[in-house]
Parts: structure tokens; C-alpha cells; sequence
């Protein structure tokens, strides 16, 4: 498990911004279903803080494909 306690909110959102970014290019099921997982991950985490989560067409702006966060 990702230990996230010491990440920031902002952190946190541009990884699920990176994670989701490349899940949609990803070519490999591996790297696509790895990805979804950390887009599941980083959302609850954003949740359980009671931080907003960004929508998608946010996370699309900002999301880098392989960024830091993603796999």
C-alpha cells in the first residue's frame, strides 16, 4: 500500500490526474488496470479527506501521460 500520509492534497490531485491521463493512452491491459487501480486510490484518499476531487475534464487539463504518481 501507498503510504500518502505526508503527500499533499495538490500532490495527490495531479497524481490522479497523471494516473488517469494514462490509463486512458495505455496500450497494455497491465499498465491500464494498474493505473485504475491508482485512480480508485488516489480518489478515496482525496475523499477520505474531505479535499475536492477534480472533475474530469480538470484532471484531463493537467494530467501527464506516464507523469509522476502513475505506473
Amino acid at each position: 500500500m501507498i503510504d500518502l500520509s505526508k503527500t499533499s492534497n495538490k500532490d495527490i490531485s495531479q497524481w490522479l490526474a497523471n494516473a488517469k491521463k494514462t490509463q486512458a493512452q495505455a496500450l497494455g491491459h497491465h499498465k491500464t488496470a494498474s493505473n485504475a487501480y491508482l485512480v480508485a486510490f488516489y480518489t478515496k484518499e482525496l475523499q477520505i479527506r474531505n479535499a475536492p476531487v477534480p472533475s474530469d475534464e480538470e484532471l484531463d487539463a493537467v494530467g501527464v501521460f506516464n507523469g509522476a504518481g502513475s505506473h
